[in-house]
């Protein structure tokens, strides 16, 4: 019988009903029903060992599947959260005991006659607890004054506690708080009483994972107008401004006479 192509269903057919043809690899068919027969089982056998193998490799790989997606997962929504600022649980109670922690040390450093100003030694000894941009203000109206001698170019009086010297203690009332800073209302006692007015209000900005000083506010008196409240970061700023102004009108020449 002469040999021809055939699909696997026809062989499969030729094979059941007439059991005279064997069928190779390519499906070319030939005369020998037992061959034939044989043959159909080995392909059928091994078709049937192929696909338990695939879906035994699909088995396996589902597992690894999940767990890489589960590990994508996790790390897609915990990178936002290793992003995030770590804040403090209380932060009313956290800013209250860094301000208390401050003035606490700093009225016992300005009390004391042999160290120089207090402020210099803050910024000496603790610069970590200022902004960048308030050690480099108050150092060069620090400096600004060294200058000029006698003639006052720079701030009146302590940049943390005002022109008034150090009090015989402090209360830190009212606390509020933002997002990301706060602001402690710090009352001075003097001869018993406390002031009904904040003596001083710092605000501070919660940054690498620790508070930090960015501003004061002092108040201004009037007896025929309330408190006026006044930036000290602006303070500076303006004697800057008004040093650098003096500087080009007296033709170079720091020192005013």
């Amino acid at each position: 019988m002469s040999a021809g192509r055939l699909t696997r269903s026809e062989s499969r057919d030729c094979i059941a009903e007439k059991g005279l043809r064997v069928c190779d690899q390519n499906l070319h068919c030939t005369s020998n029903g037992s061959l034939a027969l044989r043959r159909f089982h080995d392909s059928y056998s091994a078709g049937l060992r192929y696909n338990a193998r695939q879906m035994s490799d699909d088995a396996r790989f589902i597992p690894k599947a999940k767990t890489c997606i589960g590990l994508f997962l996790c790390l897609t929504l915990t990178l936002p959260v290793f992003g995030q600022e770590k804040r403090p649980q209380d932060t009313r109670k956290s800013c209250r005991e860094f301000v208390e922690s401050f003035y606490g040390w700093y009225l016992k450093a300005a009390a004391r006659n042999d160290i120089g100003p207090a402020g210099d030694l803050a910024l000496r000894n603790k610069p970590y607890l200022f902004s960048s941009e308030l050690i480099r203000q108050i150092r060069e109206d620090f400096e600004a004054q060294k200058r000029a001698g006698s003639d006052l170019v720079s701030l009146d009086g302590d940049p943390f506690i005002g022109a008034d010297g150090p009090p015989e203690r402090y209360v830190v009332e009212k606390i509020t708080t933002t997002q990301d800073s706060c602001w402690a209302d710090v009352h001075f006692v003097w001869d018993g009483e406390e002031v009904e007015t904040p003596s001083v209000t710092p605000k501070m900005r919660f940054k690498d994972g620790r508070w930090r000083f960015v501003d004061f506010y002092f108040y201004s008196f009037s007896p025929s107008s309330a408190p006026k409240r006044w930036s000290l970061l602006t303070k500076l700023r303006e004697l800057q401004k008004s040093r650098m102004k003096y500087r080009f009108s007296s033709g170079g020449n720091s020192n005013p006479k």
